[in-house]
């Protein structure tokens, strides 16, 4: 389970742009939006929204370079339902990759849930993060 904190994600210079894999469990589904920030955190350098079924992954390339996204900032905040009143707990996970190989990370990115709603009634269980980049040298 993820821990409060940095997190920090280990990018090579000349691997390629940065992946991003947002994986949902069974019967639940998921949306959320993702700001690259610079360096001092005030300032939005790239921002996306993912989205995913339940039991299926969403993949997306973060469009800022490894070298200009050094000690930059990715931040989420994703919302969840499930599809199955009788399935409230689940997984989620996010992972980042480079050339198909996984960017190490000070700790893994997942979420214990255990309060989901149901997406017919019209509300959410959120999740939230982030993770510095670091070019490894």
């Amino acid at each position: 389970m993820a821990r409060r904190g940095d997190n920090i994600c280990i990018i090579e210079l000349n691997e390629g742009p940065v992946t991003i894999k947002l994986t949902m469990p069974d019967n639940i589904m998921c949306g959320g939006d993702f700001k690259v920030y610079d360096q001092s955190r005030n300032n939005v350098i790239e921002q996306f929204k993912m989205s995913a079924n339940p039991g299926e992954f969403a993949i997306a390339n973060i469009s800022t370079w490894p070298r200009d996204l050094n000690k930059c900032f990715l931040a989420w905040t994703v919302l969840c339902c499930s599809n199955t009143a009788s399935v409230y707990k689940g997984v989620p996970r996010i992972e980042f990759r480079q050339m198909d190989n996984f960017c190490k990370l000070t700790f893994p990115l997942e979420w214990n849930m255990m309060n989901i709603p149901p997406c017919k009634l019209g509300s959410s269980e959120s999740f939230s993060g982030s993770v510095m980049f670091i070019v490894k040298s």
